[in-house]
């Protein structure tokens, strides 16, 4: 029995500790019920939109796009230009129009960014490609590392007239130059096995942001960089700032630099998302919660929803989809 006493105090501090840490909120400002249901559950979420069951889109961006074909689902929207593929290879483009245009590959494509010229697209073997819309050539191709394992969080391609930034699966940057279709630089941000993807990709006050899960960098338009250590969930880029959510609860708007500017924390709170309305962020708390942050994220209010979050929820400026259901921001 003595033996077996050091894994029992193992695993009753490990039952301790889950138990702690939830998030328990001392006071609730109102108990919300949902305001609206869709036609069809959420079956996958992307930073620009949700695909549902049925084919349906939602997203806070504008697109043509009435109903996707049965197998595909969004991976992203720009400027009025839309992309979505399915688990095969086929990749269709919709124009501002609703038009399509269709191109098939040799493996499924995992994220995907378009300028109504060019597609740049990652594949779930982390092959990146730059494809001419008008004659469906690929103009670029590089192989790089297969990644152990994927985040569902993958970053979609920057994209400017000089130069595609494309977030590779393996924690790389590969900065394209656009009239050479070359890599002009290889830029690590991380380099785990394990969901090491490019999580986040942004511009920020000119500077490119960039971020895995662990590691955010920086960098400034003459090319300096700096990085930070981060323990985050979630990065949010909103109308007023750039805010991290941490695991430990912490919510701060950082600087381009990734300079914390403003923070608060709520422990064991376990934000999943976030948009702003009215000066105020909103932000979904995986327990069942929103928390609506204001006067430099000092003053809060805690609204409580009927559930926890378990399915792939879409969040847009308006209020956040859970499900099939839509809670409105107050």
């Amino acid at each position: 029995m003595r033996a077996l006493a050091p894994l029992a105090l193992v695993l009753l501090c490990l039952c301790g500790c889950s138990k702690l840490a939830v998030f328990e909120p001392e006071s609730i400002k109102e108990r919300l019920s949902y305001d609206e249901r869709l036609d069809a559950p959420i079956v996958k979420s992307v930073a620009d939109g949700a695909s549902l069951e049925n084919g349906r889109v939602i997203s806070r961006k504008k697109t043509a796009i009435d109903r996707l074909e049965e197998g595909f689902s969004l991976l992203s929207i720009d400027g009025g230009y839309a992309i979505a593929a399915d688990q095969k290879g086929g990749l269709i483009l919709y124009d501002k129009a609703g038009k399509t245009k269709r191109f098939s590959l040799p493996e499924a494509i995992v994220s995907a960014a378009t300028d109504g010229e060019a597609i740049v697209a990652i594949s779930k073997t982390n092959a990146c490609r730059v494809i001419n819309i008008a004659d469906s050539k690929t103009l670029f191709f590089s192989q790089q590392k297969p990644s152990l394992a994927i985040n569902d969080k993958a970053a979609k391609p920057l994209i400017s007239r000089e130069q595609f930034v494309i977030p590779a699966l393996d924690g790389k940057l590969l900065v394209v130059d656009r009239a050479q279709m070359k890599i002009a630089q290889e830029i690590v941000v991380g380099d785990e096995e394990f969901f090491g993807n490019i999580v986040f990709l942004s511009e920020y006050g000119g500077y490119v942001i960039a971020a895995i899960d662990g590691r955010a960098l920086s960098i400034a338009p003459n090319g300096a960089r700096r990085s930070r250590d981060i323990d985050a969930r979630t990065l949010a880029l909103l109308p007023s700032g750039l805010y991290l959510f941490a695991r430990d609860g912490s919510v701060s708007r950082v600087s381009a630099t990734l300079e914390t500017l403003e923070t608060n924390r709520l422990p064991y709170a376990r934000f999943i998302a976030a948009s702003e309305k009215g000066g105020a962020i909103w932000a979904l708390e995986q327990s069942g919660y929103i928390v609506r942050f204001t006067d430099n994220l000092q003053t809060i209010a805690i609204y409580e929803l009927p559930d926890d979050i378990r399915a792939p929820i879409y969040i847009g400026d308006e209020g956040a989809w859970h499900y099939d259901k839509l809670v409105r921001w107050q």
